[in-house]
């Protein structure tokens, strides 16, 4: 019971409007702290329409999807700044220089200094 109970809370879904300056923006950086720290792994995108007019777009004839592998590299980077301890216990990080593209972590900043 306890499983089904679960999964029901995790199909909720809220639609959260209002006029500008009501709360909605912070209302979802609390729900986003939140959730990371109950563990969860949280892609955090604010403004999507800043991301949809960045970066430059390709065409895959393979897939038939676009590709925008700036704006990917930025967000995967930002995701693993934030949880790539997570990822890495997941099996979700790539080792070697490949995997070490992306935002750089905190540490690498302070070491930059």
């Amino acid at each position: 019971a306890a499983g089904s109970e679960a999964e029901s809370e995790a199909a909720k879904k809220h639609f959260v409007d209002g006029p500008r300056g009501t709360g909605k923006s912070t209302l979802l950086c609390l729900l986003v702290l939140l959730a990371r720290m109950k563990g969860w792994v949280v892609l955090y995108l604010p403004s999507a329409s800043k991301l949809l007019r960045s970066g430059r777009y390709t065409f895959d004839e393979a897939s038939g999807l676009w590709d925008n592998p700036e704006v990917a590299d930025a967000v995967l980077g930002h995701l693993k700044a934030a949880h790539g301890d997570q990822l890495a216990a997941l099996g979700l990080l790539q080792s070697g220089k490949e995997g070490e593209k992306g935002a750089e972590s905190k540490e690498e900043k302070e070491e930059e200094k």
